[in-house]
């Protein structure tokens, strides 16, 4: 195959991909408002009640689908922290409300959904990564997200219950900051499985990396490391 051929394939792949992580961010930037909008638009509903399946989404599969699609781990990041920030100031535009977007907690929930990016650079790096399009590879693709999940979970929380002058500073008072927390934790676990079944399923990994390309990538980057 001529270089020129090869080069006309990455350009192509490259822009398939960035159109596809385009699509998606939207499309997450989109559920993250929904509720806002719904509210601006006149539906009743409380915003932080049980109407909503508050949690269930895709920001944690967003992360992993960031890490794996681009290269460059410092562009993924930068991409995933720009589109965690439109998405907050969408809420502050849409609520008026600052506090509603950006509060005390924002900065350690930032960096725990942005430990997610290495964790998909990883999966499409990494030892995982041969087999990622098999039922093997997708079923790691799968577990990592649920880890991310727990750890998001255990993370935050934590923080919470040190910061947070409602709780007790004894295993009681964590214990009730965990157990309380169950039902956002329950929505963001399936969330995080639902999304992450789609953006990682091999389906999805075939298209944004076809067998021609696949090999081509994978020894740039091993050139680019060196």
């Amino acid at each position: 195959m001529s270089s020129f051929t090869e080069s006309s394939q990455r350009s192509t792949g490259k822009s398939r991909r960035v159109g596809i992580l385009l699509a998606v961010l939207v499309f997450a930037v989109v559920m993250k408002l929904m509720p806002y909008l719904l509210t601006a638009l006149g539906v009743r509903f409380e915003l932080f009640g049980d109407v909503y399946p508050w949690s269930f989404t895709p920001l944690l599969a967003v992360g992993l689908f960031c890490g794996y699609v681009l290269r460059s781990l410092r562009v993924a990041v930068a991409v995933m922290l720009g589109f965690l920030l439109v998405g907050d100031l969408g809420v502050w535009a849409l609520t008026g409300e600052l506090t509603w977007a950006f509060y005390a907690m924002q900065p350690l929930n930032y960096l725990c959904l942005l430990m997610t990016v290495p964790m998909g650079h990883w999966l499409r790096t990494g030892s995982a990564q041969p087999s990622t399009k098999s039922a093997g590879g997708y079923g790691l693709s799968l577990f990592t997200g649920l880890v991310a999940c727990v750890l998001f979970y255990v993370i935050t929380n934590f923080a919470s219950w040190a910061s947070m002058p409602e709780y007790t500073k004894d295993l009681s008072g964590l214990a009730t900051c965990y157990t309380l927390a169950i039902p956002f934790f329950r929505n963001m676990l399936l969330g995080t499985a639902f999304y992450t079944a789609i953006l990682l399923s091999p389906v999805m990994l075939r298209v944004l990396f076809p067998a021609s390309e696949l090999e081509g990538e994978l020894a740039m980057e091993r050139e680019t490391s060196r």
